[in-house]
């Protein structure tokens, strides 16, 4: 897969990255995605857990969280 430039743009009043951070916070939505859980087993005894949302398109993209939390601590449940 070809790694793609992104064209994100914030608006105007979501320019500044704490506020990025901090506004899906306290306005959540609900998403109904079912994912699929795969853990990889790593050879220095730690895991990566991979959620896959199979959607039936072609692209696939990697996204990592930070500060937010996990696709399973009830935040995307609908």
């Amino acid at each position: 897969m070809p790694i793609l430039a992104s064209h994100f743009h914030p608006p105007a009043y979501l320019r500044n990255g704490h506020i990025q951070t901090i506004l899906p916070v306290l306005l959540r939505r609900r998403l109904n995605i079912a994912f699929k859980r795969e853990r990889l087993e790593l050879e220095d005894g730690d895991f990566l857990d991979l959620d896959w949302a199979r959607m039936g398109g072609d692209k696939l993209a990697i996204l990592s969280h930070g500060l937010e939390g996990c696709s399973d601590d009830g935040s995307n449940r609908g």
